[in-house]
């Protein structure tokens, strides 16, 4: 079933408000949906209404535009995204940081106090690639975190690649390595910190950091993917779905 001129005007006044695309996109969905429901409804009642008068019923696209601009960006996300998507990401990360080095200082050192690579051997090797791990926690962690916040906002690609590139530069600049003197008696010193590479081609110093820094931009396409996703006619919960109204949407909308 094609949908009626009046969705292209609609799609073209959303556009003219740059109303973001999935949102537009979910917006003229609900509204099909919607004049769908409305149609049914006629039929059952036995009155055939003209399609400009179910359209009117509706409203006019202009304004239907203006409306979805100011709703979009209704939430504290949407209408503050440089403090929640650049400067937020910074603090998380710092204060993920700070907790990562003491619950290491305190729960994970003292383990190995007093021992001896003779009394533990095993000891020695975990603490090689601790520091990594636990940096590639607090980006999975993060990133999962601040993608369930972008696509709460509505806010365009750009902000998901600057909260991605935030991350990913922190990820690739911190350390919390584990350095051990595994002679009589064990003795662990945690760096914890930020550096870069004395000059930018670095191999040793990239090849440490590189896992970590590209999980967030895999975590963050996923999260593109996934929010961009165009619902299901059976996910618009609005309005109640009945079994012809199903089969109209899925002649309309096939997967």
């Amino acid at each position: 079933m094609d949908r009626p001129l009046w969705f292209q005007q609609l799609r073209d006044a959303l556009r003219a408000r740059r109303v973001a695309p999935y949102y537009a996109e979910r917006f003229m969905d609900e509204l099909w949906y919607h004049y769908l429901e409305m149609k049914e409804n006629d039929q059952m009642n036995g009155s055939l209404e003209d399609d400009k008068i179910l359209l009117a019923r509706l409203g006019k696209p202009e304004i239907l535009a203006a409306q979805a601009e100011l709703v979009q960006y209704s939430n504290w996300l949407g209408r503050h995204p440089w403090l929640a998507f650049f400067y937020g990401p910074t603090a998380i990360f710092l204060g993920l940081l700070i907790a990562m080095t003491l619950f290491s200082v305190g729960c994970i050192i003292p383990l190995t106090k007093g021992e001896t690579i003779f009394s533990q051997p095993w000891s020695l090797f975990p603490y090689s690639f601790l520091g990594h791990l636990q940096l590639m926690s607090i980006a999975v962690m993060e990133s999962i975190f601040l993608c369930y916040l972008l696509h709460k906002s509505n806010r365009g690609l750009a902000w998901w690649a600057l909260s991605c590139g935030v991350i990913s530069i922190l990820c690739c600049m911190a350390n919390l390595r584990y350095h051990v003197f595994a002679f009589e008696p064990f003795n662990v010193v945690l760096d914890v910190g930020f550096s870069i590479p004395w000059y930018w081609f670095s191999t040793a110093w990239f090849a440490q950091r590189l896992p970590r820094t590209l999980v967030p931009i895999g975590i963050f396409a996923i999260g593109v993917v996934l929010s961009r996703k165009p619902p299901r006619p059976q996910q618009l919960k609005r309005f109640s779905v009945s079994s012809l109204t199903r089969t109209r949407l899925s002649t309309a909308f096939p997967h």
